[in-house]
Order: C-alpha cells, then sequence, then structure tokens
C-alpha cells in the first residue's frame, strides 16, 4: 500500500491509474485492521472506538452545516475509517514486529530512492519540476517531507548503531535536499538532528524540550539569526533568498485559509472544503506566486473543520499514535510538526506521507530508550 500510494503521487500520465488503486489496499487495510482490533486488548479497543468516535462526531458536526454536505460527509467517512485503521495496523508489539518494521522503512526508503534516481537518468524531463528535482513524485516538496520523515527513522535507529551513520544520512539528506530544493524539510532536518543530539548527550527530555522550544522561538522572532549563516553555507537553488524577502507563495496562502477560517472558525466549513476554495481561486492566487492549496496541515484542518475541532484532531492523533509520550520524541517529534506546518498532506489520508508518517509514528512509539538501553558504540 505503501508503495502504490507513492507511485501514486506521480503527476506523470502513466501512473495517475495508481490513484484509483488506492482504494484496493486501503480496503485490505481496513479488512486487516478488524482482525488487529479482535486480537488487541480491551484497553486498545477501547481507545480505538475513542478516536473514531471522536473524528466522526468533529467531522460530521462540520458536514451538517457544509455548503457542500456530499463531499463533507464523503471526508467525514474516509477519515473516520481510515486513520483508526492506519493507527491499529502501525501498532508495534514486540522486538521481532519492531524489527521487522524497521527493516521494511529501510528498504521502502532504498527502493523509492533508487526509482526516483533510475526515472531521472532515463527520463530527465519527468524527474523535475521548475529545475528541482521531484524523482517519482508529484512535485519536489511532496519527495523531500516523505523523506524527512525517513530521515527520522535513521535518526531513531542510529541510536543505537552509532553517531557515524546518522551522520551519513545527514549529509546524504542535505545532497537531496539540494536537488530537490525544500526549505520546509531542510528545517525539520535541523530540528531532528537538535533532538538527536541532545538526546545522545542524554539531555532530559524536559530541558530538551525547553532548549528546542526557545531555540525556535528565537528562529521565528530573529530569523536573520538563522538567515545569515545560510546565506554562506547553503546555495541558491536552496535558499532561493529573493523568495523569502518577498513573503513567497506560502505566506499568500496562509493568509487566504486564515481569512477562510475565519468565516467559520467555531465548526468550519466541512471537510474537502479546503481544496475546493483553493482551486475555485487558483487563478487569483497564481497571480500573488501561490501554486496548490494551504500548504500547512494546522490551517487545512481548521478550515474545514474549525479551530477548536481542527487542532483536536491533529492533537487527539498525535496522542493516538503515542508520539508524545515517546522516549525518542525529540528526534521524532519536531520534524514532524514542521513538516504539518508547511505541508498540507496529513489532509489526505490515501496520501504516501500519510501513509508513512502513521508506519514511522507506530514504530517510533516502540523505540527502545535510550536511557535505559544502548550500544556503547559511540564514536
Amino acid at each position: 500500500m505503501l508503495v502504490a500510494c507513492v507511485y501514486a503521487s506521480s503527476r506523470e500520465v502513466g501512473l495517475q491509474y495508481w490513484k484509483w488503486l488506492r482504494f484496493v489496499p486501503a480496503l485490505a487495510l481496513c479488512v486487516h485492521s478488524v482482525r488487529v482490533f479482535r486480537q488487541a486488548a480491551a484497553r486498545e479497543r477501547r481507545a480505538t472506538v475513542r478516536f473514531a468516535g471522536v473524528l466522526f462526531a468533529v467531522a460530521l458536526i462540520s458536514a451538517v452545516f457544509s455548503a457542500y454536505p456530499s463531499d463533507a460527509v464523503f471526508e467525514a467517512v474516509l477519515l473516520g475509517l481510515l486513520w483508526p485503521a492506519m493507527a491499529l495496523c502501525s501498532t508495534v508489539v514486540g522486538e521481532e514486529e519492531y524489527e521487522r518494521t524497521e527493516t521494511m522503512l529501510l528498504h521502502l526508503a532504498v527502493a523509492v530512492l533508487l526509482a526516483s534516481v533510475v526515472i531521472g537518468l532515463f527520463n530527465a524531463p519527468a524527474s523535475q519540476l521548475h529545475g528541482r528535482f521531484r524523482g517519482i513524485f508529484g512535485n519536489p516538496n511532496e519527495f523531500s517531507h516523505w523523506w524527512l520523515l525517513m530521515f527520522v527513522v535513521a535518526g531513531i535507529r542510529t541510536i543505537r548503531t552509532g553517531v557515524n551513520r546518522y551522520v551519513v544520512w545527514s549529509a546524504g539528506t542535505l545532497i537531496l535536499l539540494i536537488f530537490t530544493g525544500t526549505r520546509g524539510a531542510l528545517i525539520g532536518v535541523l530540528l531532528s538532528g537538535i533532538g538527536f543530539a541532545m538526546t545522545w548527550l542524554r539531555v532530559r527530555p524536559l530541558l530538551g524540550w525547553v532548549l528546542l522550544l526557545g531555540a525556535s522561538g528565537v528562529a521565528v522572532l530573529k530569523p536573520e539569526v538563522l538567515l545569515e549563516p545560510a546565506k554562506r553555507l547553503l546555495p541558491a537553488t536552496l535558499l532561493r533568498e529573493e523568495t523569502i524577502e518577498m513573503g513567497g507563495g506560502r505566506l499568500v496562502a496562509w493568509e487566504f485559509g486564515w481569512n477562510e477560517a475565519l468565516k467559520h472558525p467555531w465548526i468550519g466549513h466541512g471537510g474537502g472544503y479546503e481544496e475546493r476554495v483553493y482551486r475555485a481561486f487558483e487563478e487569483e492566487l497564481s497571480l500573488q506566486n501561490h501554486q496548490g492549496f494551504s500548504h500547512n496541515s494546522w490551517l487545512a484542518f481548521v478550515i474545514n473543520f474549525g479551530i477548536p475541532g481542527g487542532t483536536l484532531l491533529i492533537v487527539w492523533l498525535l496522542s493516538r499514535l503515542r508520539l508524545f509520550g515517546s522516549p525518542l520524541a525529540l528526534i521524532a517529534l519536531p520534524p514532524i510538526l514542521a513538516s504539518l506546518a508547511v505541508e498540507g498532506w496529513l489532509t489526505a489520508p490515501l496520501s504516501a506521507s500519510s501513509l508513512l508518517f502513521f508506519a514511522v509514528a507506530g514504530w517510533a512509539a516502540a523505540a527502545v530508550s535510550p536511557y535505559t538501553s544502548r550500544s556503547d558504540g559511540r564514536s
């Protein structure tokens, strides 16, 4: 299913049929989740029922008042079925299943990267978008944020295998981001790297979060602190300083989306409205240097389900996937939160990034704390 959804993200005509075929593995996923549900402990079953109940309640309340109820109900059913199913199927129990999931994720990373390189070698125009590398994905940002999740896997894995391998993964990821030119993923890599360093040095989680949030606050309030070193270290294709100075298309998208959200701040416009409204104003927004939708998962959910409902859904999901309580949350959670803030992939349950997110989150939540067990091969 993960592979099918990666191919479905492509904009190549020959691969478009994958978009409909995603529903076949999605059905298989739901069937398998029923088996997992029956075998799960009573506590896990109750948690799943509560999770699904909140999803349906928030989505259906918005659907009742939506101007496009059929779209909203479809999104409510899609969300209410697939999120609980993916959460169940991504749960990792036992060392054997943990290692099997880790192997699967690493093999998937290599397979997708090789497929992207091959298409770039044999059909370069198909792997490029406005001079930026996108591989087999629809656009460079999608590729980079998908890979960011794989970078999280590498960070957690190298806690056991040694810091040298983390340096290799980091260097390889930086090279990839130079070709894709994705700044949001670069920020995610930086945050994950800081979290890795603090985890490796055994900084206590609470202190680590204080330091990480403080550093993030300085970066937001004083962007020149990071911008000046970035100008010296990063190539122009990745930095694209002129778009930063002009605000870029994302600020246009966020301002437009926030204004739409404020029209119905409490219950939203209903599922699917974000995509519909950005398509309706596509020509107008394109004149302001914007392409696509909101480029922000938090904002997209707020537009669709209201400020309370949209925030609740994402926080409830992160809690359900046990990311807040993971002993390695400093490595996994900051890059995921950063990615959600600059990309809207979470709104599509069958997107390549959403599916990988569930798999990585389930695996990360089962990771062994480095404070109680870790290889002594520090280097």
